[in-house]
């Protein structure tokens, strides 16, 4: 998972063994939604140590762009061993706030994803900045996935009072001109896939 809340519960590894967080929240399931191809540019906003990042760089290949954009030092020491023992080349790991300006072209990205990461309070307060920078980011074409913990109580996961429900998800992403185009029921979380209009 990503960044981790102070409160948020460890996943309970007697349930759930030797599954990372990208297994747990049915990262293939997930990953599908993006829709990436040979070429392509790919932000992954909250990478955490980059299990997504990884994929995508695999997805994309060597003419295409990963961004991996986080402030976890931890995190991004990991994404970057792991960059370099597979030797992907095409992964800009960028250490950061999300809501900070990202060195990237305006609409030059074919897909984004936030990934279990808008429930944070410090996110919460910031998300209309977050929106709208991604939304001056995506390529007219382009894709928004983000996947947040169903707001219902789970074995692992931030408190329920911290989640975000799809229908709230659904109106700030509407209001930054990004409408929804799927809801995908994932167990224990959601996703919801928007693109520009």
């Amino acid at each position: 998972m990503n960044e981790m809340h102070p409160h948020t519960r460890p996943i309970n590894h007697s349930d759930v063994p030797s599954k990372s967080s990208y297994q747990h929240l049915q990262g293939e399931r997930t990953f599908a939604e993006l829709a990436l191809f040979p070429g392509a540019t790919f932000l992954d906003l909250g990478c955490g140590p980059g299990d997504y990042t990884i994929r995508a760089a695999q997805a994309t290949g060597e003419s295409g762009q990963v961004y991996a954009v986080d402030k976890n030092t931890e995190a991004l020491a990991k994404l970057r061993s792991k960059r370099a023992e597979l030797g992907l080349s095409n992964i800009l790991i960028l250490e950061q706030d999300l809501c900070d300006p990202l060195p990237i072209d305006q609409k030059s990205a074919d897909a984004v994803l936030i990934c279990t990461v808008l429930h944070h309070p410090a996110m919460r307060s910031r998300s209309d900045v977050l929106f709208a920078n991604v939304r001056g980011l995506l390529k007219p074409d382009g894709l928004l996935v983000v996947v947040e913990m169903q707001k219902k109580e789970t074995p692992f996961g931030p408190p329920l009072k911290l989640r975000i429900a799809p229908a709230e998800l659904e109106a700030q992403a509407d209001a930054h001109g990004l409408q929804r185009q799927n809801f995908v029921d994932l167990g224990h979380a959601y996703l919801m896939r928007f693109a520009p209009v």
